[in-house]
């Protein structure tokens, strides 16, 4: 509810809040307590803080908001389960610059243009577009959710702008369970489409993948930035690798020549099979619908 709801005005170089427990200095605003904050306008550079502790979710709702940062993260949720609401019929952005200024020479975070340390989700019908410059566009150091919703994601270049280099630049990524259960994914992706370092399970949706390398990626393995290990079995389980097949857990599924029955190999004969390292972790998918196209990148 509105009448319930505190508010953030973003006036390109000022914001402020008709709630006081909102501590703004200049172009900064820190959030201290659970509850629900409208954020409308534009921030030229500035930055949205949530610190809340665990004392309940901190609800951000974007109602034709911009939001730009020059020097860090312009969403920096320190501590607090926050939801960010995309309010419907309303375009909003997000986005940081090339490079970041800590306090301390040997901080590492934030590194990303939304960056939480606690539990993040994202609802809502309306649109968010979120340009990471300095390195992720959206990362949490817990659970991320994304509850509904349609995701067009483009990491580090396209088609000729495409570069590779020796930054990770994947589109979905995990450090433990990565889950789909449904949505429309449209991915162009310099590197892995989805990644993780445990599981990937999909329950459903539909992927259209471009990626220069896996298109799928479950257990980690080999981060080589080139990508192509042109059918030579790794010790992860990957669909969308050039000559791969379904032959055991170093396998990949699907293949530059598409399907389980590709010129690189079915199921664990020419180009790779069985011989990977088994780390325990699994590949699941349930439905949904698949297209990946390997791009290679000279």
């Amino acid at each position: 509810s509105k009448d319930t709801a505190g508010t953030l005005t973003l006036n390109k170089d000022s914001i402020t809040s008709d709630d006081k427990t909102v501590q703004i200095d200049k172009t900064t605003a820190t959030i201290t307590k659970a509850g629900t904050y409208i954020l409308t306008g534009t921030l030229t550079d500035g930055q949205i803080i949530v610190d809340a502790e665990n004392k309940g979710d901190v609800k951000l709702v974007l109602n034709d908001a911009v939001i730009n940062c020059s020097s860090s993260a312009p969403i920096y949720i320190k501590s607090g389960n926050t939801v960010i609401t995309l309010a419907d019929g309303t375009e909003k952005s997000v986005s940081d610059g090339e490079e970041y200024i800590y306090e301390k020479e040997d901080d590492d975070e934030p590194n990303a243009a939304i960056f939480a340390k606690d539990d993040l989700t994202f609802n809502g019908s309306g649109s968010l577009t979120v340009t990471g410059n300095y390195n992720h566009a959206i990362q949490s150091k817990d659970d991320l959710k994304f509850v509904a919703g349609t995701f067009d994601i483009l990491t580090n270049g396209t088609g000729q702008n495409m570069t590779q280099n020796s930054d990770s630049a994947k589109a979905l990524k995990s450090y433990v369970e990565l889950t789909v259960a449904g949505g429309k994914f449209t991915i162009n992706s310099c590197d892995d489409a989805l990644h993780s370092n445990q599981n990937v399970t999909i329950e459903n949706g539909t992927f259209t993948i471009t990626s220069s390398d896996d298109g799928v990626n479950a257990a980690g393995g080999n981060d080589d930035p080139a990508g192509r290990d042109n059918g030579m079995t790794r010790p992860d389980g990957n669909m969308g690798d050039r000559g791969g097949d379904m032959g055991g857990s170093g396998s990949d599924m699907g293949g530059y020549g598409g399907g389980m029955d590709n010129r690189g190999g079915d199921m664990g004969d020419r180009g790779g099979g069985m011989a990977g390292e088994d780390q325990g972790a699994s590949l699941t998918i349930n439905g949904g619908t698949l297209n990946d196209t390997i791009t290679q990148i000279q």
